[in-house]
């Protein structure tokens, strides 16, 4: 079959359909922007220094992630609204009475918006991930006054203790999470931010209550030995607390991930999450385009017939399944229940298949 399109009418359509997109896109991004800010600001009522200036910093600094996981949402329902006008305005059938057939009006556009994709996934998504990463830290620093204690690198782990008369960097070089050991253990003391005391490195450590159990240490100082005693060394850290010390999946941009991957991996903790999060973005071409196919292909009714708000129906529950059922996959995937390539591929898949089932359907 004969795909050809012109690329003048081609044009016009998809530049209605972007018309609607961007339509939904920023309405929803002002509605995000005040709902964030009011929130921000009941959050940072007791605080009197935040300024208001730094509260809309914040919500602006924190919709791009929000709408970048509504953006297939987005496409959806621009497709299906800006469809129905062409379908109304009968521009759709004088097309297709020229002799155009629905697989060569829909699929040079899907095909476009799957570059789209492509593009969003490589070059704005970096963005929003620096976006998420500024927003932590302003809500650290503002609203939960906390400190970064944690660092991860080639060399393993990094992690900072406060002292009550300085503070303890601790380095594990790899972890053992099923017998709750770390390996290659050094703890570095300090008694203000320039005075360095001693080191004490050790071949492991037990994690028990409150403490760890060091094998083999091994002391380098000329001072009195500080904060450790025979063979353990007192901190609260353990595997579990570690974990919540990552860097969460959302601030770190596509081409970061498989290296922070591999980096979480070779210091013996699961990567899963960031797994799950590559994967996502990874599958966003292709869920961008079968939510086009599907919205596009719903809105192709016949005027004479009284299906637009039934189509329309379908098409909010379509968007609000797919959304769902993402968030069902992607927390079984978490879960180690399903594997991450079948929880983040399979409703794309799904989708699209449908859609494009759905136009074979309409057109025959």
């Amino acid at each position: 079959m004969n795909l050809s399109l012109s690329p003048i009418l081609s044009f016009y359509f998809f530049r209605v359909f972007l018309m609607w997109f961007a339509i939904l896109f920023f309405i929803f991004a002002g509605l995000a922007v005040l709902i964030e800010s009011a929130e921000l600001l009941r959050r940072c009522s007791s605080k009197a220094d935040v300024s208001l200036e730094i509260v809309l910093k914040m919500a602006f600094l924190k919709v791009p992630l929000l709408l970048q996981k509504l953006l297939t949402l987005f496409v959806l329902f621009g497709a299906f609204f800006g469809f129905r006008r062409l379908q109304r305005n009968s521009e759709v059938i004088v097309a297709r009475a020229s002799g155009f057939s629905l697989i060569q009006l829909l699929f040079p556009l899907a095909f476009c918006l799957l570059i789209l994709g492509l593009l969003e996934v490589m070059l704005i998504s970096p963005w929003v991930s620096f976006s998420q990463e500024k927003f932590e830290k302003m809500e650290n620093k503002y609203i939960r006054h906390v400190d970064s204690q944690f660092m991860v690198s080639d060399t393993g782990l990094w992690l900072k203790q406060p002292e009550a008369n300085g503070y303890t960097i601790v380095h594990v070089q790899k972890t053992h999470l099923a017998q709750r050991t770390f390996e290659g253990v050094s703890l570095y003391f300090f008694q203000d931010e320039a005075s360095y005391l001693s080191r004490l490195d050790a071949s492991s450590a037990v994690v028990k209550n409150g403490f760890w159990e060091l094998e083999d240490p091994s002391y380098f100082s000329h001072q009195e030995r500080p904060l450790a005693s025979g063979l353990k060394f007192r901190t609260l850290f353990t595997p579990e607390k570690i974990e919540e010390f990552f860097v969460p999946a959302a601030t770190l941009s596509f081409w970061q991930i498989p290296f922070y991957i591999k980096m979480i991996e070779k210091a013996g903790f699961t990567a899963i999450s960031y797994r799950v999060q590559w994967h996502r973005l990874l599958a966003l071409p292709l869920a961008l385009m079968g939510m086009f196919l599907i919205g596009a292909a719903l809105s192709l009714h016949n005027p004479r017939q009284s299906k637009g708000m039934w189509n329309m129906g379908i098409c909010f529950f379509v968007g609000f399944l797919s959304y769902i059922l993402q968030d069902i996959t992607q927390v079984f995937a978490l879960s180690f229940r399903i594997p991450v390539e079948a929880g983040l591929w399979g409703p794309p898949v799904v989708f699209g298949f449908l859609s494009l089932l759905y136009v074979i359907y309409l057109e025959h």
